[in-house]
């Protein structure tokens, strides 16, 4: 107040807490005035006075939100992170392990790269489950549900555990209801990762005796169907105290067998969450030293008209030949290298970058040599990793998306299994996604899908045939491929008026060999000097000239030689016409600045 009057203020505004009789805090917003006598004397002050505590409560609360929602984006960029660091390296084990199983090896070194993918595939389990715990906790976790066979997954389940069984010298049973139907529609996936979890265990924990899986109808009703799963074993057996920490984050139970087992602590914390998010429900019944089930309920829709593909377990697939060219984009030269071998066993050709720029830098030239004058440098599919230094996946395939007319499919390499659900891979400018680790059939499926997508539009480009009529129809200049040319000229620092003169001289000695040719009746020459043309004018944006070189190009394939010299001299309207234009309205206007 002192300092209001001193600087002789007449109005002034002040917020201060209080204590209430309760002795609760409470915010006043002060709202004053003052009145001053001939010497700037302070005679009279008026207050208002407001309590704000509702607002500031209000306001408390807004700033709680937005930090839950920072904090929430936080934790998924954390997450997302973090998968992508972790699940690298053991891709790249899984990668290695794949390739080395193709080569020839001895009985020990078979051995040798069994026990590594063994040891591999405990890995990623392991980091699986924290991770898929971390995606639990933020909300992350969604559930992707599709058609599937139960006995076929019930059958995969049952091969892989049964050589554990063995192992112990257990009894190992399956068992599925036959009032279930066969074709079921959930999220398989995680359906097997329950069961999975749930069988581990019970092999982990059971020394003798045997261990139980079946799958029973608890209702079925219309179009839908409840499933009870259960696990028994004559393990150990767990006390009623221990039971209640089963799915509790991180705990292990207090006895000697469970500290010879490492683990995340979170196998079953995970299954209680994941079958709670499919809507069903988990739990144990046990008794110490008589063994345990454990038991699960799901809801699941019965599948109308299901073809779902029957695969025999382990059942070697067959790498099919891939005739496509393919940039592989990854800042890893582990995985560069690994996917590099899968995609060259399919019989690609690959060239490789190590960020989004180099990527840019190299459709930028595949654009500009559009009719590949300057050799082979078209992209028929682009794979981008997702997190890389420089310039990341996601802004690289938005400034693809944004620079460029003819772009390749863009497939994302990631391992944030978030974005294959709702497309957002689709939002982030990409039109397919793989998740990591990539096996070798994942790899094939995705590049045969996009290259069997583009081949009829391939084709159609490739053995197009234009009559005079839709020549006519097009562009004596294409803009698009102008605007490229002035583009690159710019970022590469020359004169796109010596481009075009360079055209036209070109252009010019071209003609004087076409004349040569028909004189001599020479059509192989003159079927290589239409390649020429063809490439010149495509390069050039000369829609007109171009079109008109591939029509006399497919009559001399065709071995149709008089059609083709009827032609010639529509290529030299064609040209003129193109080269009146360049001259009159580029060539000048790209030269008058430098002239004024």
């Amino acid at each position: 107040m002192n300092q209001v009057v001193q600087e002789q203020r007449t109005s002034f505004t002040m917020e201060y807490r209080i204590l209430g009789r309760s002795q609760k805090q409470r915010y006043i917003h002060m709202v004053g005035q003052l009145r001053y006598d001939d010497n700037l004397q302070p005679i009279r002050k008026i207050l208002t006075l407001q309590d704000v505590s509702w607002q500031k409560s209000n306001e408390k609360l807004r700033q709680d939100i937005e930090l839950t929602r920072k904090t929430a984006e936080m934790k998924q960029r954390f997450y997302a992170r973090l998968s992508h660091e972790i699940r690298n390296p053991v891709g790249g084990i899984a990668g290695i392990v794949h390739m080395l199983e193709k080569t020839t090896m001895s009985a020990e070194q078979k051995e040798l790269v069994s026990a590594l993918m063994s040891t591999s595939d405990s890995l990623f389990h392991l980091v699986n489950d924290v991770l898929d715990y971390s995606k639990i906790e933020s909300g992350m976790m969604k559930v992707r549900s599709n058609k599937f066979l139960l006995s076929e997954q019930v059958k995969g389940l049952y091969t892989f555990y049964s050589v554990k069984a063995l192992e112990k010298n257990l009894r190992f049973e399956s068992f599925i209801d036959p009032a279930i139907p066969d074709a079921l529609v959930g999220d398989e996936r995680k359906i097997s990762q329950v069961v999975s979890n749930m069988l581990s265990n019970a092999m982990k924990f059971t020394s003798e005796g045997s261990v139980k899986f079946r799958v029973l109808a608890s209702e079925i009703e219309n179009s839908r169907i409840t499933l009870k799963v259960e696990v028994e074993d004559t393990g150990l057996g767990i006390s009623k105290e221990e039971q209640e920490l089963l799915f509790r984050e991180y705990s292990q139970l207090d006895n000697k067998l469970v500290e010879q087992n490492i683990g995340s602590g979170l196998g079953l914390t995970i299954c209680k969450q994941l079958v709670e998010l499919m809507g069903g429900k988990i739990g144990v019944k046990s008794r110490q030293g008589k063994g345990s089930l454990f038991w699960f309920t799901l809801p699941l829709e019965l599948a109308e008209d299901v073809a779902v593909q029957a695969e025999e377990p382990h059942q070697k697939k067959t790498i099919r030949k891939v005739d496509a060219s393919v940039l592989l984009v990854d800042d890893l030269a582990l995985n560069r290298k690994i996917l590099h071998m899968m995609l060259k066993e399919m019989g690609c050709r690959v060239t490789m970058a190590e960020n989004g720029k180099q990527a840019l830098d190299l459709i930028h030239e595949a654009n500009i040599n559009a009719f590949n004058i300057f050799g082979e440098l078209r992209y028929d599919i682009v794979i981008m990793d997702h997190i890389m230094p420089v310039m990341d996946g996601v802004t690289a395939a938005q400034e693809i998306r944004k620079r460029f007319k003819n772009v390749p499919p863009l497939v994302l390499l990631t391992a944030d299994e978030s974005f294959a659900e709702d497309d957002k891979f689709r939002k982030s400018g990409f039109d397919d996604v793989l998740i990591k680790p990539v096996k070798p059939e994942q790899l094939q499926e995705k590049v045969l899908h996009w290259i069997k997508a583009d081949a009829a539009e391939g084709q159609k480009e490739k053995f197009e045939i234009y009559s005079r009529e839709e020549i006519d129809k097009k562009p004596v200049v294409n803009e698009n491929t102008l605007e490229l040319i002035i583009r690159h000229a710019e970022e590469n620092h020359f004169r796109v008026d010596e481009l075009f003169r360079s055209f036209i001289e070109d252009m010019e000695l071209i003609y004087d060999q076409i004349l040569s040719a028909i004189e001599l009746n020479d059509y192989n020459a003159l079927n290589l000097i239409m390649l020429s043309v063809k490439g010149l004018s495509g390069n050039i944006g000369a829609s007109q000239v171009h079109a008109t070189a591939k029509l006399i190009d497919r009559c001399l394939r065709n071995e149709a030689y008089e059609d083709a010299k009827e032609l010639l001299p529509l290529l030299a309207e064609k040209y003129s016409i193109f080269k009146n234009r360049i001259e009159t309205e580029y060539i000048q206007n790209l030269r008058a600045p430098e002239n004024s």
